[in-house]
């Protein structure tokens, strides 16, 4: 559960890196950190990356071959 939660939890934060631009211009998505500037990009790539390849690798190891 830890590594499957990990994964899914970073995946929308990616998304959310990569989709910047367009939720900067639609008015459901406009009020998001990263468009909002709330959090640097940065960061949201560094959460993003870490909690996803985290889950991966704890996945890897934990779960059966």
């Amino acid at each position: 559960m830890l590594g499957l939660g990990l994964a899914a939890g970073g995946a929308p934060a990616l998304n959310d890196v990569l989709e910047r631009a367009g939720d900067a211009l639609m008015l459901r998505t406009d009020r998001r950190p990263l468009p909002m500037k709330r959090m640097a990009l940065w960061q949201a790539l560094t959460l993003g990356l870490v909690t996803t390849i985290g889950g991966v690798v704890y996945l890897a190891f934990a779960a059966n071959g």
